[in-house]
């Protein structure tokens, strides 16, 4: 084989490593304290909630009046992972009369995070997505008189926007979209909005980039 060739191979086989290298190096991952975060990092058990937690589909409604919004079991993790154990809403009611809700608390089913960058900076998004199954909450409603069936059972996954993630704050606000989120229920799409503001147990600043 010619001389050439072999300066050919091994001017691709640089050039494809140092493309590898750079994709590697330039990949997103979580930061606390402004390093790269190894390991996990717990959130703490509750967030204030600064815009009220809705759930939404064609004419019916859910509202959560508590000023704080559970996240048991939450944490992040190495690169660009997650988990929440239970995403937590209190203080919820229906906006039918006839069909009140058997219980004023919403539970989420574990959820698996993802980050990923935004579409511009400093966006983050965060997937949420039932971590076994598809189903992301249940809930009933009472009401002899209630349309509606009894049980209402969430299925799919929400997008949740960090509007500053790529920046280092103490402080994160977490809003959930409708826009990308796959959420249905029983026979219709169903939209989960708010804001709630989430920070690490140990207070650290932290960010996605």
């Amino acid at each position: 084989m010619k001389k050439s060739h072999w300066r050919f191979v091994a001017v691709l086989a640089i050039v494809v490593f140092a493309a590898v290298s750079t994709a590697s190096a330039s990949a997103a991952v979580w930061h606390v304290g402004g390093a790269e975060l190894k390991g996990t990092d717990a959130l703490t058990l509750t967030a204030p909630i600064v815009e009220k937690i809705k759930i939404e589909s064609i004419g019916l409604a859910e509202e959560c009046s508590s000023e704080q919004m559970e996240l048991k079991g939450a944490s992040i993790t190495t690169g660009a992972g997650g988990k929440i154990e239970h995403l937590v809403f209190n203080g919820c009611k229906s906006n039918v009369s006839q069909c009140p809700l058997s219980s004023t608390k919403i539970e989420t089913k574990p959820l698996t995070v993802t980050a990923s960058l935004g579409k511009k900076s400093p966006e983050d998004t965060l997937l949420l997505k039932p971590t076994t199954g598809t189903v992301f909450a249940v809930y009933f409603y009472e009401g002899e008189n209630c349309p509606l069936a009894s049980e209402q059972v969430l299925k799919g996954t929400i997008k949740v926007i960090l509007p500053k993630g790529q920046e280092e704050h103490a402080e994160m606000e977490f809003n959930p979209l409708s826009e990308g989120s796959e959420l249905q229920g029983n026979s219709a799409s169903v939209s989960l909005r708010g804001k709630a503001k989430v920070k690490l147990t140990s207070g650290l600043a932290w960010s996605f980039h």
